[in-house]
């Protein structure tokens, strides 16, 4: 017997009986096509039948080795051969041809006991039909990623299996690419990059870029209702045009650095302000109307006080002298210390006359009930820098022109939300003076030095509004108008905080009511009919509740727990 057993191999049978045996093949053989050399011999399945036996047998069956049918199909590529018919415990080795757009790395199978090498299917010891697949991996796939809150370059396209994708993020005005996220796989965000590794399927995902400010706060509704975000190329030429829905953006560079820095990265945070004829900035707080100036580079909100009714054309505190002696350039500190030096009349040890009048009502009126509202880490430049054209006089008497001055005072001039600038962003001095820094908390940058945390604005922020030092003519700027469009101080001037020169005499930097609307100039810091018009801060964390800007309907803010015991 070959492949197999019989249940005798061996005996004897009478004359012209008929033998019958049992055939067994084993586990690689069948009996199907089994063959016998006896006489008279006939298999039908597993019997096989020997008639009239005449004779002595030897003779032998012989079982046939099994074979096996295998077809391999795929949906994308081809196999050749596609069929074939391998023997019991062979091997097979099929040709493996991925369609365009595929390839064979990677590449799956259904196959029994198969292998994928290069471009060859080796299916080992067949014991079994088969019908199964290979499935080719794509050498490119498609991807689609979205974004909000920016864009991002490219965002669709093909990429080759195995690749890494490089995406560049860039958000829009209102979003900011820190806390940038990604719900793509296997990616990783740096800096403005991108980075998707080693694709190896379909991608469809999205990139969210954050809001700039908290979701829900004044600064968030106030970038989100003016979203035409815009830059000015020049501050020399004024700016009295309807800007309702649109803010301007002052940021830093390596290059120039026209902001503060407060979170201590080197480079001065932006800041959007409102300028020219907007009408959509007031805010009614702590029962008084404001008209917002800018978000601070904290994110705090500043505001311009803008009296009790929208339509006063008597939107001051009061009316009293910036400092009550001129003889000292220290007297142009809203703060000062000895007149020994520069440095030490920054020692700020004494407060102003103004400062004395805007403390006073600051702690009548807005201490007890809304100080919980108000950053403590708002910075308020009362710069004493000297700029390069201070000089001594024919008379031997030194002339400083602050740095505020200096810096504003040409065709080219530019302002600055940074305390001690050049025009070209740099400093006038070697360290930024801290002491001019005026805030109630140190942290942040700021000299901590104010009582409350309230102040002036600055002839910087007068210019970023739209103003120009020595001309009138402005009598459309919001920083001006009432809600009627006339003087929101009537005929008075109104102070800054921004030292302007001093010889023989402290002068600081006014703004004319309506004599001249809205006109820049220097007057004596003993000027005593000049009022005063305090600014403050909302804090960062500060919630919007109503409004929409008009003078009719001012946004409103509310603020939470822990907004209240914030810094900001």
């Amino acid at each position: 017997v070959s492949g197999g057993s019989v249940n005798q191999s061996n005996g004897q049978v009478l004359e012209g009986n008929t033998l019958t045996i049992t055939l067994t093949p084993d586990s690689s053989h069948t009996t199907n096509g089994a063959t016998t050399t006896c006489s008279n011999g006939v298999i039908n399945g597993n019997i096989l039948t020997i008639s009239n036996v005449q004779s002595d047998l030897d003779c032998q069956v012989v079982f046939p080795i099994k074979k096996y049918y295998i077809s391999v199909s795929s949906s994308t590529g081809s196999v050749s051969p596609s069929s074939v018919v391998v023997n019991h415990g062979n091997s097979v080795t099929l040709s493996l041809t991925p369609s365009t757009g595929y390839t064979a790395v990677g590449a799956t199978t259904t196959c029994t006991n198969a292998t994928i090498s290069g471009t060859s299917l080796i299916i080992r010891n067949v014991s079994k039909n088969m019908n199964c697949t290979i499935t080719f991996s794509k050498s490119v796939f498609a991807y689609n990623i979205t974004a909000s809150g920016g864009t991002i370059t490219p965002s669709s396209g093909s990429i080759g299996s195995g690749q890494n994708l490089i995406i560049q993020l860039t958000p829009d005005l209102i979003h900011k690419i820190k806390g940038v996220t990604t719900t793509c796989s296997n990616s990783t965000i740096t800096g403005n990059v991108l980075t998707i590794s080693n694709v190896h399927s379909e991608l469809n995902c999205s990139v969210t870029f954050p809001d700039i400010y908290l979701s829900g706060s004044l600064a968030h509704k106030l970038m989100n209702n003016n979203s035409d975000i815009r830059e000015r190329e020049t501050y020399m030429e004024g700016l009295n045009e309807n800007t309702n829905g649109r803010m301007y953006k002052i940021g830093s560079t390596n290059e120039g650095q026209y902001t503060e820095d407060v979170n201590g990265d080197g480079i001065g945070e932006d800041s959007y302000y409102f300028a020219g004829n907007m009408t959509k900035n007031w805010v009614k707080f702590g029962g008084y109307y404001w008209r917002v100036i800018r978000i601070n580079e904290d994110g705090s909100v500043r505001l311009l006080y803008s009296g009790t009714t929208p339509s006063t054309t008597s939107a001051y505190i009061g009316t009293v002298a910036y400092n009550t002696t001129k003889t000292s350039y220290m007297y142009g500190g809203y703060m000062y210390g000895t007149n020994t030096s520069l440095a030490t009349q920054r020692n700020n040890t004494t407060s102003s006359n103004v400062k004395k009048t805007i403390d006073t009502w600051y702690k009548n009126n807005l201490l007890s009930s809304y100080d919980k509202y108000i950053s403590k880490t708002a910075i308020y430049c009362n710069e004493r820098a000297v700029g390069e054209d201070s000089a001594v006089d024919s008379n031997g008497a030194i002339a400083y022109h602050s740095a505020c001055r200096t810096r504003m005072d040409a065709d080219d001039g530019r302002p600055s939300y940074r305390c001690g600038n050049k025009k070209d962003g740099t400093l006038y001095e070697t360290t930024q003076a801290v002491a001019d820094k005026f805030s109630a908390s140190t942290s942040g940058g700021g000299n901590g030095k104010l009582t409350y945390p309230i102040a002036l604005m600055t002839v910087d922020e007068m210019i970023f509004a739209g103003a120009v030092f020595g001309s009138d003519g402005y009598d459309t700027l919001w920083t001006y108008n009432n809600s009627n469009n006339a003087s929101i101080t009537g005929t008075s001037n109104w102070w800054t905080m921004s030292p302007s020169w001093y010889n023989q005499g402290m002068s600081l930097n006014i703004v004319y009511g309506s004599k001249n609307p809205g006109k820049l100039v220097s007057t004596n810091v003993t000027s005593t009919t000049t009022v005063v018009r305090p600014v403050i801060s909302l804090k960062y964390c500060i919630q919007y509740s109503s409004g929409d800007g008009s003078s009719s309907n001012p946004y409103t803010v509310s603020v939470s727990t822990s907004c209240s015991s914030a810094l900001n």
